[in-house]
């Protein structure tokens, strides 16, 4: 009787070891079917095509800005989640990109790998330096109840625009479009470090 413990337990092991060894799932591999791990941490899915990892980013490289603003967020200032386009309609030239349109009221989320922004302020006042966690950039009111940030995010720049040129938003009125994009700005740098 005891023979046959010792052969089954032996034999399991074999089993178990010869499925790992095999790309097999066994409850002690860390990998999951169809997925392994590269020496970045990244994992490659079974096309070879390596995900972003998961954790502190240091660049807006890969990042996927279109799932970066809270739904409750846009919807608070008359925009639809719903209604986002990847890339930039505003013809701005961007690594990662996305824009919002309902109404008159536009939101633009541009991130531009390897960008260095331009941290001057005006005599006028029109462009301040603002902080946004750790952030250095400027935030810039524009025409009608809009405004526009630039931060600097290590060695990439991040655009986040929200305008509402006809005024007509009272989400955006009395200088409230400058505190809406510090926010967004806000959601899009959150689980970004510093270098």
């Amino acid at each position: 009787m005891q023979k046959r413990h010792v052969a089954a337990a032996t034999l399991m092991v074999i089993v178990s070891t010869g499925a790992a060894a095999c790309g097999g799932s066994d409850s002690s591999s860390s990998s999951s079917p169809g997925k392994s791990t590269g020496s970045t941490g990244a994992t490659k899915p079974a096309g070879g095509v390596p995900s972003i990892p998961k954790g502190p980013r240091t660049t807006l490289k890969g990042m996927d800005i279109c799932h970066a603003l809270k739904g409750e967020s846009l919807t608070a200032i008359g925009v639809q989640p719903s209604d986002a386009k990847e890339g930039s309609e505003s013809g701005r030239s961007s690594d990662s990109g996305c824009d919002w349109h309902s109404g008159g009221t536009e939101v633009q989320i541009n991130g531009i790998v390897d960008m260095s922004v331009d941290l001057s302020v005006d005599q006028y006042g029109i462009q301040k330096k603002i902080d946004v966690l750790g952030f250095p950039g400027t935030a810039a009111t524009a025409i009608g109840n809009s405004c526009d940030v630039s931060m600097q995010v290590n060695a990439d720049e991040l655009e986040v625009n929200v305008r509402n040129e006809g005024s007509s938003n009272p989400a955006l009125q009395g200088g409230k479009a400058c505190d809406v994009a510090k926010d967004f700005t806000r959601q899009v740098l959150t689980g970004i470090t510093k270098k």
